[in-house]
C-alpha cells in the first residue's frame, strides 16, 4: 500500500479526484500487477508494478474529467489520433498526377 501512496502523490493536484479515490484506483492497478507478476523474469516487483498503478490512475482521471461522459474507447482514439498524424504517408504517394 505504501507504493500505492507513493505513486498516488504525484497524481494530488491533478483533476478534482480525493487523494483516497487516487489510492483505491491505484490499489486496483496494484492488485492487477501482482495477478501477472511472474518470477521466473527476474524483473524486480516495484519496476513492474508501478506502471500498472500509474496507468489505473491516469484511466480514473480520464475517465471523471470530461464534462460529457464520452465512451472510453472514443477518449482512446482521440489520443492515438496525433500519433497517426505524425506517421503520414510519404507526399509522394498522396500526389495526384
Amino acid at each position: 500500500m505504501s507504493l500505492v501512496r507513493f505513486v498516488a502523490r504525484r497524481f494530488r493536484n491533478r483533476g478534482n479526484g480525493d487523494l483516497e479515490d487516487v489510492v483505491q484506483v491505484g490499489t486496483i492497478g496494484l492488485i492487477k500487477a501482482i495477478d501477472r507478476f511472474d518470477v521466473m523474469r527476474e524483473v524486480e516487483f516495484t519496476s513492474f508494478a508501478i506502471p500498472y498503478i500509474v496507468g489505473e490512475m491516469k484511466r480514473f482521471f480520464r475517465d471523471t474529467t470530461w464534462a460529457v461522459h464520452v465512451p472510453r474507447r472514443l477518449q482512446e482514439l482521440r489520443a492515438a489520433s496525433p500519433k497517426a498524424r505524425n506517421h503520414s504517408p510519404p507526399r509522394s504517394a498522396t500526389a495526384r498526377t
